[in-house]
Parts: structure tokens; sequence; C-alpha cells
């Protein structure tokens, strides 16, 4: 061993279980070679961080450019609402993946219903066998499913489903599923499991046994606030009122949804749904004679309806 290695192992002989000060190359390097190398491998790490410059520069750029289009379109990260993905957000996930696959643009058709499909996703074995022709069959089976049209929805309801700029538009997507149960005639019914999501990680909803929906009586009982089918019956003239208090359950100045909506939804399902039609009816019966006694007997499926009582498959 050399002389200076050896007083220096010799003035430190408590630190030999701490980290070795040097390397098995560096005891048999002469201390100028030794000081070479290191500033050869600091060199090194510098020429590979300015080569990896430029990435890091579109990565930054890129990230930049995802967090303003966040800010732009905040509603995306909302857990309620219909989700929309802007050509912007969309060309980022394609940058930003260089490996991610694409598979182009979805621009073929089945011809027996016009459902739109990518080219992979075609009958393979049909295709092969049809002169060239691309074939369809996840639709409609070549043509044996028919679907009813798609009927356009009644014009107040068309205009706020519109994913444009206008505020009303976009504060009923916000909150389309508040809506949506402020007008429900039901309620949920079945054994949900709440203990799941006592730790951390995403929600997660689980229920056990049937599920099944809850409809009470025509009227509220004493003392009661009217809710779901109730409310086309009981005291429709402050039916608005009636509804946000019962969805909110607070007062009537702390929720954030819009009266004007609610009132336009209200006369829109009083013109067009059978079935409010149905309990609009009712109410004018209890009104019109006072005290008596009314039955609403919705029919559905017969008993043993192949379409109601088939076992689920997937």
């Amino acid at each position: 061993m050399p002389k200076r290695l050896r007083e220096n192992y010799q003035e430190r002989p408590n630190k030999r279980s701490k980290k070795q000060l040097y390397s098995k190359d560096d005891i048999n390097i002469d201390p100028e070679m030794a000081k070479y190398k290191r500033q050869e491998r600091i060199k090194e790490r510098k020429r590979k961080g300015e080569d990896n410059k430029p990435n890091q520069i579109v990565q930054q750029g890129l990230k930049r450019r995802c967090l303003n289009i966040a800010q732009k379109h905040a509603y995306l990260s909302l857990p309620y609402g219909m989700i929309y993905f802007p050509p912007e957000y969309i060309q980022y996930l394609k940058e930003s993946y260089k490996q991610r696959s694409y598979c182009g643009k979805p621009d073929y058709k089945c011809k027996y219903c016009n459902a739109i499909f990518w080219y992979d996703e075609r009958n393979k074995y049909d295709s092969k066998r049809g002169n060239g022709e691309i074939l369809y069959s996840n639709c409609c089976k070549y043509g044996k499913i028919r679907i009813p049209k798609y009927r356009e929805p009644p014009q107040f309801l068309k205009t706020l489903l519109k994913q444009n700029e206008d505020k009303t538009s976009k504060h009923f997507l916000q909150k389309i599923r508040q809506y949506n149960s402020m007008f429900a005639f039901t309620s949920m019914g079945g054994n949900i499991d709440k203990t799941i999501n006592q730790g951390e990680g995403p929600y997660v909803f689980r229920v056990n046994g049937q599920i099944h929906h809850h409809i009470g009586s025509l009227l509220p009982e004493p003392n009661k606030i009217p809710k779901f089918a109730e409310l086309y019956i009981f005291d429709t003239k402050n039916e608005i009122e009636n509804r946000l208090r019962a969805l909110t359950k607070e007062e009537l100045d702390r929720h954030d949804l819009n009266p004007a909506i609610i009132k336009g939804l209200q006369e829109m399902l009083d013109q067009h749904n059978p079935l409010v039609k149905i309990f609009r009816h009712a109410r004018d019966l209890f009104e019109e004679h006072k005290g008596i006694d009314i039955s609403i007997r919705i029919l559905g499926a017969n008993k043993g309806d192949p379409i109601q009582y088939e076992m689920p498959y997937s």
C-alpha cells in the first residue's frame, strides 16, 4: 500500500465502517489520473444532459399546453356532467405518447344501419369472402336487428345540450345529474356497501343483492316534504321550490341551480312525457274530487316475458 494511504488509514481507524472513500481503481492509479477520470465523468454527465435538453423542452411545452387546456376546460375534471374532449386535448394525447397506438379515423360504415367503425373492427372472415367488400356485424348482424331512428329531443332540451360557449348550456351540462334527479319518479333501492370507501383510492360503488326502485304514495305523509313522484301531484303551485328543497335538503337560497331551467324542464315534461301526463291527470282528479282514493297502475311486460326475465349475459 502506498505510504500516503497507509498514513490516512492510521489517522482514521474509526471510520473504516463508513462508505469507502476510494474505489479499487483509485488506489492503484496515480492521484492526477484519478482526478482526470472524475472530471471526464462530470463532462459526460453534462453532455448527456445537453443531448436530452431538446426532448425536455418539448415535454415542457406539451405539459404547459395540457395545463392551459385543463384551465380552459376545467369542467372536464368534474365528477358529474357530460364529458367533452376538445380537439386540442386529443392532439396533446397523440403527441405526448410516441408509442401510443393510433387506429386512424373511423371512416367506415355498416351498409345496413350506417353504424360508424374503424377498419380493424371489421368482420375479417366475412370480409375475405366478400370480394373485397369491408363488412361489419357487431352492430345489426347484417340487418337482422333494426333499431328505431334517433328522435330529435324537444327544442328546449336540444338547446341545453349544445356544447357551446353559452353560459346556460354550460351550467346545465355541469349540473345535469342534479337536474335529472330532480324530476325522477322513483329512488334506487339496494343493499349498498359503504364500508369499501373508508380508505384511500378512487370511489367504488358496490351493491349486493337485487337492485330495484322505490316509489311511494301519490301524496306525502303528514309533516313530510314531497319527493319523487309526489312532486307531480302535491302542491304543484310551489313545485319548483318543493323540488329544490327535496334535492338540496337545505335553505333555498344556498343552491346553485337555475330556476328558469327547472321551469323549462317542467313545461317540457308536461307537454311530451306520457307518464307525467298520467300523474298530472291524477292531480286534477284530486283537486276536482276532494278526499277520493286514486291509484295509478303502470303496466309493463307480462309475467314470463323473455325480454324482462331473461338471464343477464355479457
